[in-house]
């Protein structure tokens, strides 16, 4: 049985916009059905009964369907009415226009408000059905094609990224580039509209990515890396609003990521994450959030296709992941982190304090006494070969990003970092705070 698409809450004026990125024909036939349809199913009021009807969604093209709109009748003072997404064939127009009429007489627009809204329109209703999302030949063979391309890559880009970043490079980051490869129109369509795009890391697997270097001779490191990031996160997705980006996430150089983290860097700048174990895996939770809204039914014509591949590559990710084995610290217990991941320690490294994280927080801004006894403290336990604290506090002076601390900040940080035996990731904060300042985290360039 097909699935019809969720219910809305509430109706919306939002204006709908064409989509038209399929061709000149397809252009064409959307022109000559929006002329009469859309433009009385936009926005039009029946005064006399208090009721308006609205177009609540883009057009949209879905294959199996043809053009679809969500649409609303409403009562103006309660906003209660019927909604249903419709199929707009080619005689649109005429039963649109039919139907408009039909509810111009006194008294029919408000007794519509109980009836199903296909039917007074005169139109089908379209009914969601994964089969109309099934990979055509074309599909199969583009995303076979990109899955040998981008395997093929990966020994090269492993290579180039051990030696840029000193880390482990696991496999199913060249399945993730293969899959945004090869989407097609509508599927890229859909990861625009979540936010997403292949960034970072990503990069490298890009024609002429191998080719690619730090302009002005910046070290590669710093690609995608925003001012507040921690040394442990290595960027390979965009997101959306307030510099959301995705990160491979490295507890341990010597090991494999543990997971998928994210960082708003424009907002506070903390570090999550919901544990996605490769970058498939956390498209597929943003998208299923984005299919779970149903105050938004209409984006499930525009976001499942982008469902579809990643169940076509599904079985290439859990290969990759299988070839490589398990991550060591995937399900390690981590302490609270406040302003990042808690970091995994070893039991002989010293005591992290994180239970005084937020008197320290209250502290730093205000109250620099208090605050150079907490670094003094912390590198006096580093010099132990206790580095626990000093890791702690590092991570929280880098957060804050404040001129007086970053000397202090860079140096716990690098100097735990070795002492856990975590060079890599010392390094890595040496040269981001050596570069902090810079006006953009695009610095991968072509030669």
């Amino acid at each position: 049985m097909g699935r019809q698409v969720p219910s809305i809450r509430s109706p919306s004026t939002k204006r709908y916009v064409l989509l038209s990125a399929t061709g000149e024909v397809y252009g064409r036939r959307v022109r000559s059905v929006t002329s009469e349809a859309m433009r009385l199913i936009g926005y039009r009021k029946f005064d006399d009964d208090g009721v308006t009807l609205t177009a609540l969604s883009e057009l949209a093209h879905v294959d199996g369907l043809g053009l679809v709109v969500r649409v609303s009748l409403y009562d103006q003072r309660t906003y209660s009415g019927p909604t249903a997404t419709v199929v707009l064939g080619d005689d649109a127009g005429e039963r649109v226009a039919a139907a408009v009429a039909r509810l111009e007489v006194p008294g029919a627009a408000r007794a519509a408000l109980g009836a199903s809204l296909s039917e007074t329109l005169g139109l089908d209703e379209a009914r969601f059905d994964e089969s109309m999302f099934a990979p055509t030949e074309a599909d199969e063979a583009r995303r076979s094609a990109s899955l040998d391309v981008m395997t093929g890559l990966f020994p090269a880009v492993e290579q180039r990224f051990s030696q840029v970043y000193g880390l482990r490079l696991p496999r199913h980051v060249a399945v993730l580039a293969a899959a945004l490869h090869s989407l097609g129109d509508h599927e890229r369509r859909a990861l625009q509209s979540l936010g997403l795009s292949d960034w970072g890391v990503l990069d490298y697997f890009a024609d002429g990515g191998l080719e690619r270097a730090g302009r002005d001779g910046l070290d590669e490191r710093l690609h995608c890396r925003f001012r507040r990031d921690p040394a442990e996160l290595v960027t390979i997705l965009g997101g959306g609003s307030d510099g959301l980006h995705y990160g491979l996430w490295y507890d341990d150089p010597a090991e494999l990521p543990s997971f998928v983290a994210y960082n708003y860097a424009r907002d506070s700048a903390e570090t999550w994450t919901a544990k996605a174990p490769t970058g498939l895996a956390q498209i597929r939770r943003v998208l299923d959030d984005a299919l779970d809204d149903d105050e938004d039914p209409e984006r499930y014509w525009t976001l499942y296709p982008l469902r579809a591949v990643l169940d076509w590559f599904d079985a290439a990710d859990a290969a990759a992941c299988a070839a490589d084995g398990p991550p060591r610290w995937a399900d390690a217990q981590r302490p609270p982190g406040g302003v990042t991941l808690g970091a995994v320690l070893p039991p002989d490294s010293g005591d992290p304090r994180v239970g005084e994280t937020e008197a320290r927080h209250d502290a730093y801004r205000g109250d620099e006494e208090r605050t150079r006894g907490w670094i003094a403290e912390a590198t006096a336990e580093l010099a132990a070969g206790r580095p626990a604290f000093a890791l702690v506090l590092g991570r929280e002076l880098h957060w804050l990003d404040a001129d007086r601390y970053r000397r202090e900040a860079v140096e716990l940080l690098a100097g735990a970092y070795r002492a856990l035996g975590r060079d890599a990731l010392a390094g890595i904060a040496e040269v981001h705070a050596a570069n902090r300042d810079l006006p953009s985290v695009d610095v991968l360039q072509p030669r």
